[in-house]
């Protein structure tokens, strides 16, 4: 377990969902100042809720995210929840072993992490500034044309299974670290 500050725990938080979020919407190609104002929000309000538990936010994002692309009418839903899922899964664990690597090699043994310990937020804003040049200039160009061409979604669920799968392995495994 990370132990950071409350304003660390806070931000480290937030950004984290609002990263999640935003890089949803780099893949899906639908981003404006209106939705980045919502998404901020939507965030404010999963992360704000005192009886969650941080390993609730995921499921909170995807159904915000399913609500969200409901109400709008976007004719891919259920593409683009798939989408979510796997975006969610893979940033998440992105998020999660890089955060454990710079505890590891930063805060571990520290007693004082009050200047130390932003370094988690700043290096999951790193990370998802890299994962967003990515995902504009190779990911979404190449999902758009997948899912124009897919007719038949269940290989695409078997997949996300799969990513589901490898999430809950990787928290595992830097859980039992951690411990150790």
């Amino acid at each position: 377990m990370i132990d950071l500050t409350l304003p660390q725990a806070f931000v480290s938080d937030f950004s984290n969902v609002f990263e999640l979020i935003i890089i949803y919407r780099l893949v899906t190609n639908y981003l404006s100042k209106k939705i980045i104002l919502i998404d901020f929000l939507a965030s404010l309000v999963i992360v704000c809720v005192p009886i969650l538990e941080s390993s609730l936010d995921f499921p909170l994002i995807i159904i915000y995210l399913w609500l969200f692309d409901r109400k709008y009418d976007r004719p891919q839903i259920l593409y683009d929840n798939i989408i979510a899922m796997c975006t969610i899964i893979v940033m998440a664990s992105l998020i999660d072993l890089c955060d454990h690597y710079m505890y590891k090699i930063f805060l571990e043994g520290k007693d004082n992490i009050s200047l130390v310990g932003w370094i988690l937020p700043i290096t999951d804003l790193t990370l998802t500034i890299i994962v967003g040049i990515l995902v504009i200039f190779f990911i979404a160009p190449k999902i758009r044309e997948v899912s124009m061409q897919i007719l038949n979604p269940t290989p695409l669920w078997k997949l996300v299974g799969v990513f589901f799968v490898l999430y809950f392995i990787l928290n595992l495994k830097l859980e039992s670290a951690e411990l150790q």
